[in-house]
């Protein structure tokens, strides 16, 4: 399963519609995700196929609105930024499946505390404890790929220091 935020809705969109122009009529894709990283798309995905010509940014405010109610515009920035780094063309995100080095690789500890920062505008923003606890949900699944980066980030960067000695290896360590 990919434990990073493989969202695409616009892609996705963009991609049913073609299909529909060209009279495909069944569709198999797996999600090897965990659902709340992605929930938003495959909620979309479901009015789409019914319906490819709906606007997508309509259909993903009013799964925001329904389903986040007060935190649905820090929870929309959240999911937008997770498109945003999914979709960017320096990293060739369409290309098979990941692994643990792509995962490790989908951000870095910026993006990763930029993620972060959204979730927690979310979840102050949360009235109900009902939204708290779904926002939460979010954060949780989120946390896999964080630390994931962060470990991968703090050992390459160890990687590179001079050890010379038992006590540089211990300062490595820090």
């Amino acid at each position: 399963a990919e434990l990073v935020p493989r969202y695409y809705p616009h892609f996705l969109a963009e991609s049913l519609k073609v299909g529909a122009e060209h009279g495909v009529t069944v569709l198999h894709s797996p999600a090897q995700v965990l659902l709340a990283n992605v929930v938003p798309m495959l909620w979309a995905a479901q009015q789409l196929y019914w319906e490819p010509d709906l606007d997508i940014d309509s259909l993903l405010d009013e799964f925001f609105v329904g389903f986040f109610a007060e935190s649905a515009k820090p929870m929309r920035a959240y999911f937008d930024y997770m498109e945003e780094l999914w979709v960017r063309p320096d990293r060739g995100r369409f290309s098979g499946h990941g692994g643990i080095r792509s995962t490790a690789q989908f951000m870095t500890e910026e993006q990763v505390e930029r993620a972060e920062g959204l979730l927690e505008k979310a979840r102050t923003s949360a009235v109900s404890d009902q939204i708290a606890h779904k926002v939460d949900i979010v954060s949780r699944a989120f946390e896999f790929g964080a630390l994931i980066t962060r470990t991968y980030a703090r050992a390459s960067a160890a990687e590179q220091l001079p050890v010379m000695d038992s006590s540089a290896a211990a300062s490595a360590l820090v």
